[in-house]
């Protein structure tokens, strides 16, 4: 992935439960950071910059490696994960999502969550093709 790029990974879950997401990359010098958002194409290069495309949940951590996210409470659907390049170099990826599923009868459904543009970041220069 190149740098400054974002390369959005859709998945579909057929249950309700919690979904855990791990995506490490080769250099702790980038800045590597994971987003989500419900549907198979809600963002353009503009919409994830100024994070109006509604992500319900992120994490933008500038130290953590591998990045890892949880979501307990998920409803079962299609979504698109985006892993963010903010670093100066090119990157290789890798990422795991595994699904813990809930009875029907204490699922419950995420919500969206306010999800603010961190300035200290930037912005990306590219949106790659969902994969």
């Amino acid at each position: 992935m190149g740098s400054k790029h974002v390369a959005p990974v859709v998945f579909t879950t057929t249950a309700a439960g919690s979904v855990g997401i791990t995506v490490d990359w080769t250099f702790a010098t980038n800045d590597v950071d994971i987003f989500l958002a419900r549907g198979s194409e809600p963002c353009t290069l503009q919409t994830f910059n100024d994070r109006s495309c509604g992500f319900i949940a992120t994490e933008e951590s500038f130290s953590m490696k591998p990045e890892k996210l949880t979501i307990p409470s998920l409803a079962a659907g299609t979504y698109s994960l985006y892993i963010a390049n903010f670093g100066d170099t090119d990157e290789s990826v890798a990422w795991q999502v595994t699904l813990t599923s809930t009875s029907a009868s204490s699922a419950s459904v995420a919500t969206t969550a306010t999800v603010q543009r961190r300035a200290d970041k930037g912005t990306l220069s590219r949106i790659l093709e969902p994969r």
